[in-house]
This record gives C-alpha cells, structure tokens and sequence, in this order.
C-alpha cells in the first residue's frame, strides 16, 4: 500500500507544479495585457495556459487512476482475506465442530461489516496525503526568500517626490520581415 500512496504524492506534486505553472501565465498574461495586445500575443498566451492546463489535468487523471489503484487493491485484499476466513471457518464448522453454525455467521457477519470502515480509512488516507502535499507546498511558498529583498542601508524613501515628465518618445519594432514599422507606443 505504501507504494501506491508514495506514488499518488507523487503525482499530485507534479500537478500541483503543473497547476501553479498554468495560473503564473494566467497571471502575466492579465498583468500584461497591454503588452500582449501591442504584439498580437493574445493565440500564443491563450495556446500556452491550454497546454499547462491540459498538462495539469493529465497530472489529476494519474492521481485519480492511483487513487483508484489504491482503493481496489484494498478491496481485493479484504475479499482475499474474507475468501481465506470463510474457508478456514467452514472447515471448522464442518469438520471439526470447534464454531458452532451461528457462531460462523455472527462472525462472518462482524467481518462483513469491517468492510466499509476499511474503505474509509482508505479514502481518509488518501486525503491525508493530498493535504500533506499541499501543505507543504504552502510552506514552501511562504519560507521562500523576497524577489528583491530590502536593502539594510538603503536610504528611506523621500516622502514628497517631484514630477516626471517624457516628452517626444515612441516605440517601434520591426515586424516579421524584419523592417520597421510605425511606432506601436507613443
């Protein structure tokens, strides 16, 4: 069991990267609208988060199938076993009279009823693990260092600041044939 829970770790860390990857160009894509109107990049942002997006659900279908892996094997591991003690029982109750015939249903019955608790620590465990997962991606989140970390002797910021202006300024990029074009930005 403990190889198919490591796996289903596994594979939920990697959607989750898949995931993160997939709303960080969601997130540049919103911030820089402006940018990716001036290039006509609107296709290309939009065919990139469809891959990341179509990649992150390939991650969550191979958790779900190890999920689902997980979940028969336990299944089958509990019939096996309810297989063995009804033929165990049965030799007792018929050959050597050591269980009584109501003794053998009351505790096959008990053994029956085991089943559904069984299935649910299954699912609790396997809810234990994507939390684990996350949690830990949280952490790693939040024990990341600054992006631009605050200089100890950088002088304060002056409280009034005085205005900027530019004047006769323009962008221009050449475009696919590698001539200029018109100024994009002025």
């Amino acid at each position: 069991f403990s190889v198919l829970i490591r796996a289903i770790k596994k594979k939920l860390r990697s959607a989750l990267k898949k995931q993160e990857r997939a709303l960080t160009i969601l997130e540049e894509t919103f911030r820089g609208i402006p940018i990716v109107k001036i290039f006509r990049l609107e296709e290309y942002e939009s065919d990139r988060f469809v891959r990341e997006r179509f990649a992150f659900f390939k991650n969550m279908m191979r958790v779900a199938r190890a999920e689902i892996s997980l979940e028969q094997t336990v299944v089958v591991v509990i019939t096996v076993c309810f297989m063995i003690f009804v033929w165990v029982g049965a030799k007792d109750v018929c050959i050597t009279g050591n269980m009584t015939p109501g003794d053998f249903i009351a505790f096959c019955l008990a053994f029956a009823s085991l089943y559904g608790p069984i299935r649910s620590v299954t699912k609790l465990v396997v809810s234990v693990q994507k939390c684990t997962v996350s949690g830990a991606r949280i952490f790693a989140f939040m024990d990341s260092p600054e992006v631009i970390p605050d200089q100890s002797e950088a002088p304060p910021l002056p409280a009034e600041i005085g205005s900027l202006s530019f004047e006769e300024v323009q962008f221009t990029y050449p475009n696919r044939a590698g001539r200029e074009r018109g100024p994009v930005l002025k």
